[in-house]
């Protein structure tokens, strides 16, 4: 896939984001995820409802995973963080999950962090896991 297509999809995913105050099941990582893989051509199960942490956690369990990124080992190849181009997903930790977000470049993720209601653009210090998209 052409670095502009992953651009233009990444563009479309964050302009969907951008503003959206954090909730369950809605506005969330999972859902940011999900939106972003279909951007870029993948096909992934549709998500379940969930509306607090304690009921996505149980979602996620019910479907065999502890983590989102066991969930996303299960259906993306994992790379190497410094690997990761525009529009691929990476994970950090998180206060209840991981967090994950979408790579847009110079080392920043658009993602929500700890304090903050909206997804920001955020330069990690560590990572979790990256996947190729």
């Amino acid at each position: 896939m052409l670095l502009e297509k992953r651009r233009v999809a990444t563009e479309e995913t964050l302009a969907a984001y951008t503003g959206k105050a954090f909730a369950w099941g809605q506005y969330d990582c999972a859902r940011l995820a999900y939106r972003q893989m279909r951007s870029l051509g993948h096909r992934p199960k549709a998500l379940p409802a969930y509306r607090t942490a304690v009921s996505a956690r149980t979602t996620m369990r019910k479907f065999g995973h502890e983590s989102l990124a066991s969930a996303l080992d299960a259906m993306l190849p994992r790379i190497a963080p410094a690997m990761a181009w525009v529009g691929d997903l990476v994970a950090v930790e998180g206060d209840v999950f991981e967090a994950i977000g979408v790579v847009v470049g110079n080392g920043r993720i658009f993602c929500w962090v700890e304090g903050v209601d909206v997804p920001v653009f955020f330069q990690p210090n560590s990572y979790v896991g990256a996947w190729r998209l």
